[in-house]
């Protein structure tokens, strides 16, 4: 047991309380529950998950046509790379996996919203006219508007 401190005389001492020990019981605070984890909540600027594999492609030209009186976007492929295309609506033209030595071509209402992945690997025509990629394309990601 310590000691108490020595107190100045002038300090008045309150008289000591004494509690039941069955009153102590029920003086003393319950402990906290501990919470069930909530589900984390799904984040909005996460980062994008890889998109669906899609099905085996051929190695030979693929032709998506989507309209007969649009522009044509054609695409050749070096190597596996992922596009998505939409049209002036937002309606999605293309959206998959392309594996090396394919085309595609689709055709719409300008302007399209371009995102090609792998980019140094795809060549672009537009009304079979090529469009470089490089000025638009960011850690191997281009992105741009075709009008």
């Amino acid at each position: 047991m310590v000691a108490p401190a020595a107190q100045p005389e002038s300090i008045a001492k309150a008289p000591a309380v004494q509690v039941p020990p069955a009153k102590a019981e029920a003086a003393r605070p319950e402990p906290a529950k501990p919470e069930a984890p909530k589900p984390e909540p799904p984040r909005q600027n996460a980062r994008l998950a890889a998109p669906p594999a899609a099905p085996a492609v051929p190695a030979q030209t693929q032709f998506l046509k989507v309209s007969a009186d649009g522009k044509v976007l054609k695409l050749v492929f070096k190597g596996s790379s992922w596009v998505e295309i939409r049209d002036a609506k937002g309606k999605i033209l293309l959206s998959r996996l392309n594996p090396a030595g394919s085309e595609a071509e689709v055709s719409g209402r300008p302007p399209f919203n371009v995102i090609v992945g792998n980019a140094p690997e795809v060549q672009v025509f537009y009304n079979d006219h090529e469009f470089d990629l490089e000025p638009h394309t960011k850690v191997a990601v281009a992105r741009f508007i075709v009008e």
